[in-house]
């Protein structure tokens, strides 16, 4: 519950970063990523956890890991980026092209998510 939690601000927090850019509010979008940051990374450790302790039992739960690490260094860039820049008022383009692939991936482990839903859908790990 809590690493849905996590995953859901982070989510959050992305897409409000990614709007407060369209608007013109630049800061707005960088204290945004600043603050998605440290919750991704909880949400990738807890995820990673589960993984270890065994609770991760199904495919798709570990999908939701791996998907969880990749998505924190492209949010980490994408904040690392803008700093410089804040004053100026433009978002570099690297900036806005790593906070495209980290909400990709974040879109990607909630689709994962909706297939666990799925009733008759079954992924489990192999021997099971």
């Amino acid at each position: 519950m809590v690493a849905m939690t996590m995953r859901a601000l982070t989510v959050g927090l992305v897409l409000l970063a990614a709007l407060a850019d369209s608007a013109g509010a630049h800061s707005l979008g960088y204290y945004a990523l600043v603050g998605a940051v440290p919750v991704a990374a909880v949400a990738a450790l807890l995820a990673f956890g589960d993984v270890l302790d065994g609770t991760a039992a199904t495919t798709i739960d570990r999908g939701q890991a791996v998907l969880a690490a990749l998505a924190l260094p492209f949010l980490l860039v994408a904040t690392a980026v803008r700093a410089p820049h804040l004053a100026g008022g433009e978002v570099p383009t690297l900036g806005v092209t790593a906070m495209a692939i980290s909400l990709t991936l974040l879109a990607t482990q909630a689709l994962l998510t909706g297939l666990a839903f799925l009733p008759g859908l079954r992924l489990s790990p192999r021997g099971r």
